[in-house]
């Protein structure tokens, strides 16, 4: 039997017909957008989606001036999830230095993606952004503090490559 190139390209054109389709994503593209000084209304947004998504966060107003003052700070990190225009979700956290030794490291405060924008990997992208940030401005680790009920944060921090460390945080209530 002679060999036939175009036999060949016609049974694998057809084998690639016989597969399934390709999935294609249809959600509109999702910005990661760090916060600097002028981006109240974005961190007005983000808090939001906060005090929907966390149990026993204060549901009062928080005053603009307080806002703007840690937009300023040279610590405080924010990055909002922008899709359509709308923040879909976000994540705030500090730059702290060690006296320990010369390094610093990064601590997520807060990480959230509105109720209708869970499940499609908004949370996994801030992750790898402030990781990455983090990772490019030299800080030697990352920490991320859950609830242990909380196990779908849990979950996540695993499946992002967190190390789960056993420890106990003691809370001092001052007001």
């Amino acid at each position: 039997m002679q060999y036939n190139p175009n036999a060949l390209k016609r049974i694998t054109l057809e084998r690639k017909l016989e597969s399934k389709p390709e999935k294609v994503n249809t959600e509109p593209e999702i910005i990661i957008h760090k916060l600097g000084s002028q981006d109240l209304v974005l961190f007005k947004q983000l808090i939001e989606i906060f005090k929907d998504s966390f149990d026993g966060q204060s549901k009062k107003e928080i005053d603009e001036f307080s806002l703007n003052t840690m937009l300023r700070h040279t610590t405080f990190l924010g990055f909002v999830a922008i899709q359509d225009n709308e923040v879909i979700g976000g994540l705030t956290g500090y730059e702290i230095r060690s006296y320990y030794k010369d390094e610093s490291e990064v601590f997520l405060y807060n990480l959230a993606v509105s109720r209708k924008h869970q499940g499609k990997g908004t949370a996994k992208l801030l992750m790898k952004t402030i990781l990455k940030f983090a990772k490019e401005k030299g800080h030697s680790k990352l920490y991320a503090n859950t609830n242990i009920n909380g196990s779908n944060a849990v979950k996540f921090y695993r499946g992002t490559g967190g190390i789960e460390q056993q420890v106990s945080r003691f809370i001092y209530k001052l007001k």
